[in-house]
């Protein structure tokens, strides 16, 4: 993973507001973390949908959600469409223990999807962590309780 991190300071009516931006890239995906202190800032979540990947008029937005256990080294997953192509795949480098939470989301066509994620130690992802899918914004599945595979069809 590689993280660019950064400060803004941004001046308003005299007031000096503190922002810190961290970019980073993981696995074919980027994100950015925003965090903001100073005098008369009111923190308000950001709505889900101002996130998302925009998608053609005849795609949905699959998001997938991930909480690892101790071990996310153990976890691998992979979507494929109803004909069992795979649509996407975890990163090849895989997972590392420690890792935070994880989000992908990806714009596919309108139509079925299996969703199978894997444990190599057979524990699945007990001790706290969980996955959930999403197909346009609607849960789809979730869980964290299984053994070496578990898959599900939307």
């Amino acid at each position: 993973m590689r993280k660019k991190c950064g400060n803004v300071t941004l001046l308003e009516d005299n007031l000096t507001r503190y922002t810190r931006g961290a970019f980073f890239e993981r696995g074919g995906d980027a994100g950015l973390i925003l965090s903001w202190s100073g005098p008369g800032v009111v923190k308000e979540p950001i709505p889900e949908l101002a996130w998302s990947k925009p998608c053609g008029s005849d795609e949905a937005l699959v998001t997938l959600d991930l909480a690892f256990d101790d071990y996310a080294n153990e976890t691998s997953w992979i979507l494929q469409d109803i004909l069992n192509n795979t649509v996407s795949i975890s990163p090849p480098d895989g997972y590392s223990d420690g890792d935070a939470p994880v989000y992908h989301s990806y714009c596919v066509p309108r139509s079925c999807y299996n969703f199978i994620i894997y444990d190599d130690y057979g524990d699945g992802m007990c001790y706290g962590g969980y996955y959930s899918v999403r197909f346009d914004n609607i849960r789809a599945v979730q869980g964290g309780e299984f053994s070496f595979s578990e898959k599900s069809t939307f």
